[in-house]
């Protein structure tokens, strides 16, 4: 009796190193899915919190770049940003609010980078925006907008940056 309890327990043990090594190796980033889940809820907290503030940079862009842009266009690009603005912040809502035994980490991480990808696409779309005028300054402008744009995106995108 007491050789097959030893023996159960080594089993047990056994399983246990087996299935945390697979656990490791399908996770390609940090080997732990506790803390790769921890990154993306950080990520998701960061882009909630900021659901409004990076659609009023674009209006701000927009209403910036008129002076050497087509309305028109920069309208049509405003309204893109706005909507996967609203893709990206209904991913992190449903991220957001399932239990954390229920979340597949690997497919919210695919889920969540392809929303962010989407949306800064949309975001550097406004470096197409055709100028009205030949003047450097529209020009500099969206470059400097971008800068500012890419820098924020950043400091969002840095907390998953280690699993993405």
């Amino acid at each position: 009796m007491a050789g097959s309890k030893s023996a159960n327990s080594q089993k047990r043990r056994a399983f246990r190193s087996v299935q945390e090594a697979r656990e490791k190796l399908s996770y390609k980033s940090t080997g732990k899915p506790e803390f790769d889940y921890e990154l993306l809820m950080m990520f998701v907290k960061n882009e909630l919190s900021a659901a409004i503030t990076t659609p009023l940079l674009a209006v701000v862009v927009a209403v910036g770049a008129m002076f050497w842009s087509s309305p028109r266009e920069l309208l049509l690009w405003l309204c893109c940003v706005f909507v996967t603005k609203g893709i990206l912040i209904g991913i992190c809502r449903q991220f957001s609010k399932l239990p954390r035994d229920e979340v597949n980490v690997p497919t919210w991480q695919a889920k969540i980078t392809a929303a962010e990808f989407l949306y800064g696409v949309t975001w550097a779309t406004v470096a197409f925006v055709s100028p009205v005028t030949e003047d450097v300054a529209g020009y500099t402008f969206i470059f400097a907008a971008l800068l500012v744009v890419i820098s924020m995106r950043m400091l969002f995108a840095s907390t998953v940056m280690p699993i993405v």
